[in-house]
């Protein structure tokens, strides 16, 4: 009988995190990093999942960086390269640095999937790749409202405060199927939607005059 271990263990991790932010203002993504490994450098491709988001730039660094940069390498990818400062590594569990951004303000309402890809370190002269890397998001409110799912069938409505939405729900995307489900009010820019109705259902926020 042969056995044969594989460690699994993701050298590094590295997080990026989630903002709401209206159209035409401007916004941050936290970076976290969790390293046991006294990594002097850390280098990614930040891939981003829709248009809306623009200047992004790298800031609120940890005083372990010394220098870092997000530069563009295509449409909606950024070079993120992080460099530990001198007679320091990046061996920490906690905030690295933010991603700033700004946005279109002619953009419409959309959920922004921001990825971190290539993600490699570097130990010495050793180029870490086995690293994880988990995406963050920014949900990008303009005008038009925005209905998110929950895995226990809730939802959340994203739209402005102070204004009426109608829920509809359908059990098809065409346009014959859909019908009155209840109606909220905002207070603030997310509300809390209760369980929708049994079966299979698509859900849709009209904004009420």
């Amino acid at each position: 009988l042969r056995v044969v271990v594989r460690d699994t263990e993701a050298d590094f991790k590295l997080r990026i995190g989630e903002a709401l932010v209206n159209v035409g203002e401007t916004g941050a993504l936290d970076l976290t990093l969790d390293s046991q490994l006294e990594l002097s450098t850390i280098t990614a491709q930040i891939t981003l999942g829709a248009e809306g988001l623009t200047q992004w730039t790298i800031a609120d660094l940890s005083t372990q960086v010394g220098q870092a940069s997000l530069e563009p390498v295509g449409p909606r990818a950024y070079a993120l390269n992080i460099q530990a400062g001198i007679g320091q590594s990046l061996r920490m569990q906690g905030l690295l640095g933010r991603l700033r951004f700004g946005t279109d303000p002619l953009a419409s309402s959309t959920f922004v999937r921001v990825v971190p890809e290539s993600l490699t370190g570097g130990l010495g002269t050793e180029t870490l790749s086995r690293a994880r890397g988990t995406a963050g998001r920014v949900i990008l409110l303009g005008s038009e409202p925005l209905v998110e799912a929950m895995l226990d069938r809730t939802g959340r409505l994203y739209g402005l405060p102070g204004v009426r939405y109608r829920l509809e729900t359908s059990p098809v995307l065409d346009g014959a199927g859909w019908l009155p489900w209840r109606e909220e009010l905002l207070q603030g820019s997310i509300g809390i939607l209760p369980e929708v109705p049994a079966g299979d259902r698509f859900v849709r926020a009209i904004r009420l005059p």
